[in-house]
């Protein structure tokens, strides 16, 4: 098994950061659902793609 190469500080942070924004928009389609309305209706697939 090869060692896993050196990242930088900078593709550190970048991937810190699109992993932040990607999780955040991942969310948002059950963000102010309680927790028994996603335990009834729980999301499958993706529901709408909207270009801003």
């Amino acid at each position: 098994m090869k060692p896993a190469p050196l990242t930088s500080q900078r593709d550190r942070i970048l991937g810190g950061l699109w992993g932040s924004l990607v999780g955040d928009a991942l969310g948002v389609p059950v963000e102010f659902q309680s927790r028994a309305e996603r335990m009834s209706t729980p999301p499958s697939g993706q529901r709408q793609l909207t270009v801003v």
